[in-house]
């Protein structure tokens, strides 16, 4: 079985990294980075653009690969395994980002103040650490 791409990304703004909390389930109500499936034959690049866009309704100009981690997705009652690539942004300023698609709720967590464990996905966990350092 091969992995299905998703793709999310690590927002730095001046208030903190910008997280979200799942609408649906898998995981609902937990924070996650904001992102979400490839379509298929769509490159990663287009994609990142488009989960944002749905999302968040904001897309930074400056968004770089960081990294990629392996995931297990499980939707009902299925488990998924799926290959995360994840982009990295800092920006200046305070997006003007607003809720929407999958996401609920925005929120913006300092580094020194993000909590692994309230996380949706093990991937999620996996690039803070490595964000951190840890």
């Amino acid at each position: 079985m091969n992995a299905a791409a998703a793709c999310g990304a690590i927002i730095e703004t001046p208030q903190g990294i910008l997280f979200v909390s799942r609408k649906y389930d898998p995981k609902k109500g937990l924070l996650d980075l904001p992102g979400g499936f490839i379509d298929l034959h769509e490159r990663v690049e287009v994609a990142i653009r488009r989960e944002l866009q749905e999302e968040l309704m904001f897309v930074p100009d400056n968004l770089e690969f960081f990294a990629s981690f392996p995931n297990d997705y499980e939707y009902d009652g299925i488990n998924y395994t799926t290959l995360d690539l994840y982009f990295y942004s800092k920006i200046d300023y305070m997006p003007n980002a607003t809720a929407s698609d999958d996401a609920n709720e925005i929120f913006y967590v300092k580094r020194e103040d993000i909590d692994v464990n309230s996380l949706a996905f093990k991937s999620s966990i996996n690039i803070i650490n490595t964000l951190l350092g840890n």
